[in-house]
């Protein structure tokens, strides 16, 4: 329903890329209806199993 008002999308990403340790960087991203990025929070992974992901 917000969608359809605003627009606003959350994105969450795990195919960014690795860093020097090998970690797979996840950030959670919401662009808003003015084409703003706001950063929700961010995690680094070991690795992309579903155990990693709980």
């Amino acid at each position: 329903m917000d969608y359809d008002a605003f627009g606003d999308v959350i994105i969450f990403d795990t195919s960014y890329r690795l860093n020097k340790y090998n970690l797979v960087c996840a950030p959670i991203i919401r662009v808003n209806h003015h084409w703003s990025n706001v950063l929700f929070g961010i995690c680094f992974l070991a690795d992309e199993i579903i155990s990693s992901f709980e």
